[in-house]
């Protein structure tokens, strides 16, 4: 029997009818809520350089991370299609005349220029909008032609920021980290943008030294004489900052012991004074913008007030109504950047450290990034604890040791859409850690990251575990792998490759000893073990242990595979094949290494989920039949399997109606060439107000004669082009060829009906009709053939607003 082909409806309308966008149509019409409620797919692998080694002896552990494409039919636009604001906070106190580490140029005109290259890679993207703020003894806000925010891609809105940029800045005063930061907060907050990401890019090479304020006590002294002699003699003076703004001073005396020199200056418009010591204050949060400050002298911070005041105004950012992501840069090596780590953490935020020219530019590259990226996950934080049986040889850069544990983040992952494949795709990215063994014995690593997901929530993934083993002699060293017996399917082919003679047992998941013997000298040897007694246990794991003349133990596994699934869609998609989902379990800690169907390669180098993976299949076509599926594994021993699996897929199979006349297909009419063609009977079509789609028909017909077809037409519905053509069906591809023109209708009939004359028995022909909708509605059209009637549900929708 002939057989209709089922294309995927959202696909074929915004590819061959719009071609306008990506995004699934049923994705971008059916969901009005604009939070991602899918979290990111990251699979994680761990590889031990040698999981046998000797006292004293060093290895590497290396770290992969490979996030998994999300389909951009799971995620709306909205979501992602988003304009971004940054405000720009660059430190011009004092300490930036020094020089930097390398000493070529000072610190400020190495931040000029990574602030200048930062913008540079920003300046194509038309969503991204940009403010400046300088701050020392306090901030203030940049403008340009009197906009708090820019548009790098708009006229010369670039090079005006980036000559704003090259101006001489002078670098004086103190650090006022917390005006900095408020200035940033209220500049984002008060944007007419409300629904733009928002982000705060903040540089300092020091640590707060000073303070805004709406309220001041200071006590200051003279000497007087007392009977009990000469007394420092104090003063109280309060300062109020009032509305409009203006310094009020109230004075009271007292005698006291008290005696000390000055520890700063407060300063309020042309006012200045020596302060003494702090009674009280009221930082200033507000948005107004006279200010009076306070500077300690030098590198001081009295009492940690600037320290506190930084810290307030951080947290009214970790709690603005907009969420804001901050990203924290300490240009400096010095003991400062804790207390600027300890302000970035106050507000959620991402803190970075760059001690050179060429380490702030890689910071300013990984933010240009992340602030790129479609669905940015910041600062992924890697933590791990470990035995104290191991010393701690080489760690990556930026990465911080307290004892036996290492910290640290481990950088960010930034997914974009990739148009081609209509998925959001994110690089892979890994480190390594070098131990040394110290002392003999058996040892289980573990370790976790944690980072907050496109969605939102926060993560705490685990690593895969680790067994390391530490000898004082040299244990016996093997390499395994496995394979399906091609000649006995109930058999696995094991193949073990030894060092030196010893006595081997292998081993199910679950313990079981499942064969043994001693192998007397070294070299490869292969053994046939039974399916039943591997199979059915949770490890997905053949255990191989080897015990040399000295009883030296070494016990590795060898992954097994299986499929668990292989879903296929009962329709083609646009390149002509059905769209699959290849679903496969092995063992915990597995990378898969290749994935061949037919011959043809798939995928390779893919990380598994705790043994898990899936891998589509839009690409490849699977036939009707038996298709070879060949799956490679290689676990975190390095030990190895190659799994071959014969799978049948079962022919397409489409709903038809059928008469004793005649049998009729309806559905969205899609020419993949010049001459071949398909239809999706997916009930409803979604189709878009304005723009023309086709419809069409499938009719196989016995008997000549007149052919009559009704077809319903409506007031929002213009039907139009209604062609009749001679068709051959290709059994093998699933599709029609169109042949001859048999009659045509450029504009609809009165009475909905279309004749044809049909001088031939036994034939397919295919009926095309244009349908242009004019306003948003739901409705059905039908094809009457033969006294038979098929309906075909219609959802006229518009396109979404993208920004």
């Amino acid at each position: 029997m002939k057989r209709n082909i089922n294309l995927r409806i959202s696909y074929f309308l915004m590819i061959m009818i719009l071609s306008i966008t990506f995004l699934p149509i049923s994705k971008i019409y059916a969901d009005t809520n604009t939070d991602i409620s899918i979290s990111a797919p990251v699979n994680m692998f761990r590889e031990v350089e040698k999981n046998q080694v000797l006292i004293g002896e060093e290895f590497t552990i290396n770290y992969k991370f490979q996030p998994q494409p999300i389909p951009a039919e799971d995620i709306i636009p909205e979501a992602y299609l988003k304009d971004k604001e940054i405000v720009l906070v660059i430190d011009t106190s004092g300490s930036m005349k020094t020089n930097d580490m390398v000493g070529n140029k000072t610190r400020m005109e190495v931040v000029k220029d990574a602030a200048a290259k930062f913008l540079e890679k920003l300046k194509d993207d038309e969503r991204v909008n940009i403010s400046l703020i300088e701050y020392d003894n306090y901030a203030e806000l940049k403008k340009n032609n009197g906009n708090e925010f820019v548009n790098l891609s708009q006229g010369n809105n670039f090079n005006e920021i980036i000559n704003n940029i090259s101006k001489p800045m002078d670098a004086s005063g103190g650090t006022n980290i917390g005006d900095g930061l408020r200035r940033a907060y209220y500049t984002l907050n008060n944007s007419n943008n409300q629904d733009a990401r928002k982000y705060i890019v903040f540089l300092t090479d020091g640590e707060p030294t000073a303070f805004s304020f709406n309220r001041f006590v200071n006590r200051w002294i003279d000497w007087g004489w007392t009977d009990w002699g000469l007394l420092a003699k104090y003063h109280y003076n309060d300062y109020f900052y009032g509305e409009p703004i203006t310094l009020k001073k109230r004075e009271y005396k007292g005698w006291s012991l008290f005696n000390r020199s000055s520890i700063g200056k407060l300063y309020c418009n042309n006012f200045e004074e020596d302060v003494y010591d702090i009674i009280d204050y009221d930082f200033k949060t507000d948005n107004y913008d006279d200010i009076a400050y306070f500077t300690n002298w030098g590198s001081n911070d009295y009492n940690d007030y600037a320290l506190n005041y930084a810290r307030i105004i951080a947290n009214m950012i970790k709690n603005s109504p907009n969420n804001i992501d901050s990203f924290f840069i300490a240009f400096s090596n010095g003991s400062n950047r804790n207390k600027l780590r300890e302000i970035s953490e106050e507000c959620d935020g991402y803190y970075k450290e760059a001690i050179d020219a060429n380490a702030i530019n890689e910071v300013y590259e990984q933010l240009s990034e992340q602030i790129l990226s479609d669905l940015p996950i910041h600062a992924v934080y890697y933590e791990e604890t470990f035995p104290d049986e191991f010393e701690i040889v080489d760690i990556p850069e930026g990465m911080i040791r307290n004892g036996n544990t290492v910290v640290g983040d481990i950088g960010s992952i930034t997914y974009n859409l990739n148009k081609e494949t209509n998925q959001f795709e994110a690089e892979s990215f890994e480190f390594n850690i070098k131990l040394r063994a110290i002392k003999e014995g058996e040892y289980n690593l573990s370790s976790e990251i944690a980072y907050k997901d496109i969605d939102g929530s926060e993560k705490v993934r685990l690593f895969p575990d680790a067994n390391i083993s530490v000898y004082e002699n040299e244990p016996p060293k093997i390499d395994a792998t496995v394979e399906r017996n091609p000649n006995n399917d109930d058999k696995y082919n094991l193949s073990i490759t030894i060092d030196e003679p010893g006595y081997i047992e292998i081993l199910n998941a679950n313990n079981d000893i499942v064969w043994q013997g001693d192998c007397n000298t070294e070299g490869t040897f292969n053994i046939l073990i039974d399916k039943s007694k591997i199979e059915g246990y949770e490890g997905h794991n053949i255990k191989i242990r080897a015990t040399d003349i000295y009883n030296n133990v070494v016990e590795e596994t060898v992954p097994i595979i299986e499929i668990s699934s292989l879903e296929i869609e009962d329709k083609l998609n646009e390149n002509g094949n059905r769209d699959s989902i290849l679903s496969i379990k092995t063992e915990d800690n597995t990378k898969i290494t290749e994935i061949r169907i037919n011959d043809e390669l798939i995928a390779q180098d893919r990380l598994t989920d705790n043994g898990e993976y899936s891998q589509k299949l839009e690409l490849i076509e699977l036939l009707k039949g038996t298709n070879k599926i060949e799956i490679k594994v290689l676990n975190g021993y390095n030990n190895s399997s190659k799994f071959e699996f014969n799978v049948d897929v079962e022919p397409l199979l489409i709903p038809n109606i059928i008469s004793n006349e005649g049998k009729l297909e309806y559905g969205l009419y899609i020419q993949r060439s010049t001459n071949e063609v398909v239809l999706d009977n997916k009930n409803p079509v979604n189709i878009v107000v304005g723009f023309e789609a086709k419809l069409g028909a499938a009719i196989e017909t016995i008997g000549s004669g007149e052919l009559e077809v009704l077809i319903t037409s409506h007031e929002n519905l213009d039907i139009h082009d209604i062609k009749l053509y001679k068709c051959e069906y290709n059994d093998t591809e699933d599709s029609y060829t169109i042949g001859d023109l048999l009659g045509s209708y450029q504009t609809k009939s009165d009475d909905d009906k279309y004749k044809f004359n049909i001088d031939s028995e036994n034939n397919t022909f295919m009926l095309v009709y244009s349908i242009s909708p004019k306003t948003i509605s739901e409705q059905s059209t039908e094809i009457k053939l033969m006294d038979n009637v098929y309906d075909l549900n219609i959802n006229i929708q518009e396109l979404p607003e993208l920004k």
